[in-house]
């Protein structure tokens, strides 16, 4: 169907709390209008299909994972920019070859994260070209390439993290992780300052979610990146094993634990992670109560 805010106008509009326009400047009064919410809405549904938005936001955002399995989201992309999925690996190789993506650069930023980690591999220096050759090199040594902000530079990424940020009324964020094959851990147990939706574009890759002793992790105190490893005692309560296939949508609540494999015998695992950004825009109650306290 056409994504146009005709054919929105004319669907009733989800009760989706909008925020209070009194507080709000010109621009950002039409975008958190409920007609822009309304519009998000429209174009996010396949992720979490065939829950209503009102239903995902009431029971589900921030609070319990959920799967869609054989999403629409690929064929939405095809119908609605003509794009034949979300992302491949060939489109990998285009991005490379007209950006240029630098290992650790700011909106271009890349990692190689070794296997069982979520550490990059010292082999490629803060500031290295990511190339063709790089992309092959790193699968080679079984690393997962990780590429940030891809929303900056792939159309419908781009518009699926802005259609998220029409529902969710805050940034959104996208990376791409393609993984080898055969990685009996490819990232270990860590934790996602943001709620994130997976969206399973190539091969396969085993998601196994466990509960945390605290939800709702901020950037500062989640666990198991830059260098750090959770602790045992917080990986004792397993919620689920899912095994993604192309086309299905997983969504992981912030502080819930994940750690992923990817099965023998098969493709290279290819998915992008769309984070909605509350603790990064400030969005969280902590925030608000933290913002309270220093003003005069």
């Amino acid at each position: 169907s056409d994504w146009s805010s005709d054919v929105c106008s004319s669907i009733l509009a989800e009760s989706v709390p909008s925020v209070p326009a009194s507080v709000l400047d010109e621009a950002s009064r039409r975008f958190h209008s409920p007609e822009n919410i309304s519009l998000g809405c429209l174009q996010v549904r396949g992720l979490f299909w065939p829950l209503s938005c009102d239903h995902f936001v009431r029971d589900y955002f921030e609070l319990r994972h959920h799967v869609t399995r054989s999403s629409s989201v690929h064929e939405d992309m095809r119908t609605s920019l003509g794009f034949p999925r979300v992302l491949r690996t060939a489109d990998l190789y285009t991005m490379a070859s007209v950006w240029e993506f630098k290992v650790g650069a700011d909106h271009s930023q890349a990692r190689m994260i070794q296997p069982n980690s979520f550490s990059h591999d010292p082999e490629w220096a803060e500031g290295a070209a990511v190339d063709a050759a790089t992309i092959r090199r790193a699968h080679a040594k079984n690393c997962t390439l990780v590429l940030h902000n891809v929303e900056l530079y792939w159309r419908p990424v781009a518009l699926l993290s802005l259609s998220l940020s029409r529902l969710f009324g805050v940034y959104s964020q996208a990376n791409v992780y393609y993984s080898p094959p055969a990685l009996a851990a490819a990232l270990h147990a860590h934790q996602d300052a943001q709620s994130v939706f997976i969206v399973q574009c190539e091969g396969r890759k085993t998601w196994t979610l466990l509960e945390p002793p605290v939800r709702w992790k901020l950037r500062y105190n989640q666990r198991g990146k830059a260098g750090d490893r959770a602790p045992e005692a917080e990986l004792n309560r397993p919620l689920e094993e899912i095994t993604l296939e192309p086309g299905d949508v997983l969504f992981v609540p912030r502080g819930v634990y994940h750690h992923t494999a990817t099965p023998e015998g098969g493709e290279a695992s290819l998915h992008v992670t769309i984070g909605v950004e509350t603790d990064t825009d400030h969005f969280t109650w902590h925030a608000l109560l933290a913002d309270t306290a220093e003003a005069p």
